[in-house]
């Protein structure tokens, strides 16, 4: 289950509350209890992420080179309860991002995301020259760069990060 919220620089803090707002909805909704399907070239089954790509059963280790992360780390202890994929073009506004999820849904917030209690910031998850990748919780938020083949990169090798985990 993902929910994408780009963000444009001059509806940055408006998009950021209401982005923050639906999330807080879905999660007191319970709706995250409920199958959901999907059908796409990437799908989701439940609430995994399937690649239909029998090329990466063969693979000893696949290094997701822009993210700093590889198949071969406990994947599915790090991102195994990811629901939500948030992205955003900078690595800048998807920290500012970050930080309003941990400061609005976290414990000193509405408490809808366990998070340690003295938590003030999230650290960057993977390395971060080319992309930022922050989770708290069951948000996944990592940013996309500029334009449509950054976009692509960042969320191919994503969909394979989830996949695994």
């Amino acid at each position: 289950f993902f929910i994408v919220a780009t963000y444009t620089l001059g509806y940055f803090e408006t998009q950021v509350n209401s982005a923050i707002k639906m999330l807080a909805r879905v999660f007191k909704s319970g709706v995250l209890k409920k199958p959901l399907n999907f059908a796409a070239g990437h799908f989701v089954r439940g609430l995994s992420v399937n690649v239909s790509n029998p090329h990466l059963v063969d693979l000893e280790s696949d290094f997701l080179y822009h993210l700093g992360l590889s198949s071969s780390d406990d994947l599915k202890a790090m991102f195994g309860d990811v629901r939500f994929l948030c992205v955003g073009g900078s690595s800048h506004r998807i920290e500012a991002f970050a930080d309003s999820v941990v400061n609005e849904l976290g414990p000193k917030g509405d408490g809808v995301i366990d998070l340690p209690e003295d938590l003030e910031k999230l650290e960057p998850v993977g390395k971060t020259e080319r992309f930022s990748m922050f989770k708290a919780g069951p948000v996944l938020m990592c940013s996309h760069g500029m334009g449509q083949p950054s976009a692509s990169i960042m969320l191919h090798e994503v969909t394979k990060l989830l996949h695994y985990a």
